[in-house]
């Protein structure tokens, strides 16, 4: 069996093609929701018209967003699995456990699934900053996941991502692309209503979500002088993460951009 664990926004965007291909063919797939973040997150599976999570873990009924919180939800999922394992994966032994990326879910996913005794396949995997702080802590977390054994399958993006982990002499693929593109393209043909800009101008998106950066003031900071250098230059939509904007909010930088007229944000 199939069995697919997401636990962010990112993952459920990037996961959402796969999971609407698998339902397209008939598929049947067991999806397992280790809830890191909680806010957006039914929005979005909406939004690509997959279904809801058939069981979840971790649900804290709000974002985990620092050290202290992650911990403890970190710990709390693998307790949960140790006692529930059989529950969480139908009593599958021979399955694979598809996981997104290198976010926190990565590893709690991979060692819940190979404790069960199944397969566990990374999809965007072998992608490396050879920076253990940069970025943190999802350098750490894709690395260790696959030197510990936990990855038997990697999916890669292209051939740079085959090249770094080739050493390991495990499957891997190169997908040549990233299946954000699936997910645009999703995007487009959803029935449901989405916000409409209207604008003449050339403009450009910003996401900013990493921990490292919006966890240290510093970091934060430089990153909206360039918003505001860009701005010159072009349009910005800055679509806000539930914990950037705290974020912003926290370290007195919000209303700077809210005034920005050159930078909308959503």
């Amino acid at each position: 069996m199939i069995h697919i664990i997401v636990g962010t926004r990112a993952q459920i965007i990037k996961m959402a093609p796969i999971m609407k291909e698998l339902e397209n063919r008939g598929i049947d797939y067991n999806y397992i929701f280790l809830a890191q973040h909680k806010e957006t997150m039914y929005e979005i599976m909406a939004q690509f018209e997959i279904k809801r999570p058939d069981i979840v873990i971790g649900d804290m009924n709000k974002d985990i967003t620092n050290v202290k919180d992650m911990i403890f939800w970190s710990f709390y999922i693998l307790i949960y699995s140790f006692f529930k394992s059989k529950k969480i994966f139908r009593d599958d032994k021979r399955g694979v456990a598809l996981i997104h990326g290198d976010a926190p879910p990565l590893f709690l996913g991979a060692f819940m699934a190979k404790r069960q005794g199944l397969k566990v396949a990374q999809i965007e995997a072998g992608l490396r900053s050879h920076n253990y702080l940069k970025p943190f802590p999802e350098e750490l977390t894709r690395v260790i996941s696959a030197k510990v054994g936990l990855i038997d399958i990697f999916f890669c993006q292209n051939e740079k991502a085959v090249n770094n982990i080739s050493h390991l002499n495990r499957t891997t693929y190169c997908t040549d692309y990233n299946t954000i593109l699936d997910s645009l393209r999703l995007a487009e043909q959803s029935h449901l209503t989405t916000k409409h800009i209207e604008t003449n101008e050339k403009f450009a998106v910003v996401s900013l979500h990493r921990f490292e950066t919006i966890s240290k003031k510093e970091e934060l900071e430089k990153a909206v002088t360039e918003i505001h250098k860009i701005t010159k230059h072009i349009k910005l939509f800055f679509i806000l993460h539930p914990p950037t904007r705290v974020s912003l909010k926290k370290n007195g930088l919000y209303d700077n951009l809210k005034n920005n007229p050159r930078c909308t944000l959503l």
